[in-house]
This record gives structure tokens, C-alpha cells and sequence, in this order.
């Protein structure tokens, strides 16, 4: 298990490899993605920080930090961290990459917020948000 920030480190480098440049918000929802995807091959996560429920979609925290910055802009400059991620973390981030990465804005969004999916069952079941996805269980597809 990786970082979240090693993570986006490489979504945003093979991103750049691949002609698929991501910005910091499809950042957030691709991490989201592949966290699901990992849940659903193997059981447990691809990062171990945190992944909040906001009524408008997800953010990890330190993702976040690290990118803000480039505000609705696609991220231009490799990042430092991205070759930390092991094989199988590897594969998870470029089928998800691959797979999501590009997609309309709107359609995205609509992913993370599947009925019945992570982000549905914790805005759901919480009183107050922003709070934590939990994730454990999850054994379904991201579409």
C-alpha cells in the first residue's frame, strides 16, 4: 500500500507518458477509482491515507495540499514519488489511468457517486461530512 501522494505522483507521470495529463480534481477521483478497484482485486486498498465524503465528491486530504495549486489546469511537470508504488499498485493506477482518465468531467463524478458504491453508503450513513470512505467490504465494480 502506498501513499495517496505517491499515487497521484504516478497518475500524474504516466499521464504525462501517456498523453492523458490529469488535473488536481480528476486527480481525486481517479485516486477514488483505483482505491475501489484495489478493494475489488484484492481486498484492500491502494492508498493508505484517508479519502473523505464531500457532497460534491472526494478529496484526500494530502492530495490535495500537493495540488491545489494548479487550480483547473492539467498538471504540466513530472512528479518526484511516483516510482515508490510496487507492481500490482502500479498496474491498479495505469488500468485506472487508462480506463477513466480522459472521460467527461460529469461522468467521473457519476462513478464515485454510484448508487450503493463507497461515497453513497458514507454520505448515507453520516451525519456530517466531510468524512471518511470506508471502503472495507467493497467488492463491486467501479463502472
Amino acid at each position: 500500500m502506498a501513499t495517496a501522494t505517491e499515487v497521484a505522483a504516478f497518475l500524474v507521470n504516466k499521464g504525462i507518458e501517456t498523453g492523458r495529463h490529469v488535473g488536481p480534481m480528476e486527480l481525486q477521483r481517479l485516486i477514488y477509482l483505483a482505491q475501489c478497484e484495489s478493494y475489488r482485486r484484492r481486498g484492500i486498498g491502494i492508498v493508505d491515507d484517508a479519502i473523505l465524503a464531500e457532497a460534491g465528491g472526494v478529496v484526500c486530504t494530502p492530495v490535495w495540499r500537493k495540488y491545489w495549486l494548479w487550480g483547473a489546469l492539467r498538471i504540466q511537470d513530472r512528479q518526484a514519488g511516483g516510482n515508490r508504488l510496487d507492481a500490482t499498485d502500479r498496474e491498479i493506477a495505469s488500468q485506472t489511468l487508462v480506463r477513466f482518465g480522459g472521460i467527461a468531467p460529469g461522468r467521473q463524478i457519476a462513478l464515485v457517486k454510484a448508487p450503493g458504491g463507497p461515497w453513497d453508503r458514507t454520505v448515507r450513513s453520516s451525519a456530517i461530512l466531510p468524512a471518511p470512505i470506508d471502503f472495507d467490504g467493497f467488492d463491486g465494480a467501479c463502472q
